[in-house]
């Protein structure tokens, strides 16, 4: 008989992508997404955990979702993001809340190659897990050819932050060194089903560049071909530095054959680490090893 796995809330669609990697797997995967509203994140989650049953419960993010499984339920796997751990442990009034996610966690899976290394004070099981990018969906569109326009349109899909983004260094940069053709599109809150269209959309993709690790939307514009400018700490990638460009190189996004070569290097690169079925079958792994399924 298959396990079944309650996953609730999400975080970028990556629960979304692991469940659809676990269920490839035959596992039976009940995914309680929710919206911010205060009704659906307190009363009905509430319940919804209360009513819910399975062999193992699986929550993203370290606030009200993993508190109240750990209290009605088991907090058997916590997958923490990136703020939760980075910005919201210690700054946010809920800071006591995540501490105590992460205490009572059975194990605590890191979105990011950086966060384990925050983490020691407060867990002593965690292991990184590559972010799930299918990249069937995520994937270049061969009969949209960028060079037949006569504009570079560079996408920032994030709200302006220069404390969590480092907006203000990518910005100052490309006002330095940008050509007469250059255009730059900011947007948010586009639904995840759109996103590939999007990033197919435009011709380079602009990452973060203050945390040093490749987010979510970086590998998926790496996925579908197109050239991410953002930064990464090579001491995160040393075995196989991802082919991302560099704010120091961003003049070179002018020349389509530069481009070129960094899209196809970079999808490459996801397909190799971050394929959603390979990272699927890697948290069964790591699960089973340590004696959670």
């Amino acid at each position: 008989m298959s396990k079944r796995i309650c996953m609730f809330n999400d975080c970028a669609n990556v629960g979304f992508e692991l469940a659809k990697g676990l269920r490839s797997l035959g596992f039976e995967v009940l995914h309680h997404r929710r919206s911010r509203g205060l009704f659906d994140k307190t009363i009905r989650l509430a319940w919804t955990v209360a009513h819910s049953k399975a062999d193992l419960y699986y929550v993203h993010y370290a606030l009200q979702d993993a508190y109240l499984v750990s209290k009605l339920k088991r907090l058997d796997v916590l997958h923490v993001h990136g703020s939760d751990v980075r910005w919201e442990l210690k700054e946010s009034l809920w800071r006591w809340m995540i501490r105590h996610n992460l205490k009572v966690a059975r194990y605590v899976i890191c979105a990011t190659p950086d966060l384990p290394e925050m983490l020691p004070r407060y867990v002593e099981n965690y292991s990184y897990l590559p972010n799930p990018i299918d990249t069937e969906t995520f994937k270049p569109y061969h009969n949209r050819i960028s060079s037949e326009r006569n504009s570079v349109v560079f996408l920032y899909p994030f709200r302006y932050d220069p404390k969590r983004k480092g907006t203000h260094l990518f910005i100052r940069e490309f006002e330095r060194v940008k050509k007469p053709n250059w255009k730059i599109t900011f947007v948010s809150g586009v639904p995840y089903h759109k996103m590939p269209d999007l990033y197919n959309s435009v011709d380079v993709v602009v990452g973060d560049f203050a945390t040093g690790v490749l987010g979510k939307v970086a590998l998926e514009g790496m996925s579908c071909g197109r050239p991410v400018v953002t930064r990464v700490d090579p001491k995160y990638y040393d075995h196989d530095p991802p082919p991302v460009v560099p704010l120091t190189n961003l003049v070179s996004m002018n020349d389509p054959d530069v481009r070129y070569w960094y899209g196809k290097a970079g999808r490459d690169y996801v397909i190799r680490h971050h394929e959603h079925k390979d990272v699927a079958s890697r948290l069964v792994d790591e699960l089973k090893t340590n004696g959670l399924l």
